[in-house]
């Protein structure tokens, strides 16, 4: 069993870790917009525990997709 909080920018993000407290796991894009991943994860950190949440960051980007 699961709960999936979706936010659309890492301020969202930051708020649904507020309102709903450390997840277990965070799935994020590399492009996220209005709070990217660094400012993202550093807010994160901030918050008490945060710092041991797992987070997985993706993208979609063409330049980043590795030779296979």
């Amino acid at each position: 069993d699961y709960e999936v909080f979706p936010a659309y920018n890492g301020k969202e993000a930051l708020e649904a870790v507020e309102q709903h407290g450390l997840p277990d796991l965070i799935v994020m894009d590399l492009t996220l917009p209005i709070m990217g991943p660094e400012e993202f994860l550093q807010g994160l950190r901030s918050v008490s525990g945060g710092e041991k949440v797992p987070v997985m960051i993706l993208s979609g980007r063409e330049d980043l997709k590795q030779a296979t």
